[in-house]
């Protein structure tokens, strides 16, 4: 039986630029991607994103973020694992990013995202996202961390 963990992602968006964070630690660490990480057991989604956006650049989104969709990813390693990522915008906050233990946020152009220096999937869908298109995708790792299987949109 695969591990099924709930985590969210939120994404600062200004004009035409995308707040990305560079994971100083833990999983995912060496990469830029959106904020986020694992829903608690007594918190939506929703709280969650704000939580986590509040704990790693120190902004509050509440009462601004939006929920943009849903992204599923299968993780086919030696620990099989399932993680349903709920994705988040927000184009209005309080507060300045601050870098903290693990995030080191950074503001991109969007039409300079660094892909190379992301997960693999992000290249398939954050342009979507930045244009303001719902996703609801579907990704399937090997031990390598490589795409095996995708459905986009369904």
């Amino acid at each position: 039986m695969s591990k099924h963990t709930i985590a969210t992602l939120c994404f600062l968006l200004k004009r035409e630029k995308i707040l990305l964070g560079f994971k100083k630690r833990g999983f995912g660490m060496g990469k830029w991607n959106g904020v986020g990480g694992k829903v608690d057991a007594d918190e939506s989604p929703l709280i969650a994103a704000i939580r986590e956006t509040r704990e790693e650049i120190g902004v509050n989104v509440a009462g601004y973020i939006q929920e943009m969709g849903v992204i599923e990813f299968e993780y086919r390693t030696k620990t099989p694992e399932k993680v349903i990522v709920f994705v988040y915008v927000a184009k209005k906050w309080e507060g300045e990013p601050i870098e903290t233990e693990e995030i080191l946020p950074k503001w991109f152009d969007i039409d300079k995202v660094p892909y190379e220096l992301m997960w693999p999937d992000d290249k398939l869908w954050l342009p979507r996202f930045i244009k303001g298109q719902k996703i609801h995708d579907s990704y399937v790792f090997d031990d390598a961390m490589q795409i095996i299987d995708y459905t986009i949109g369904h």
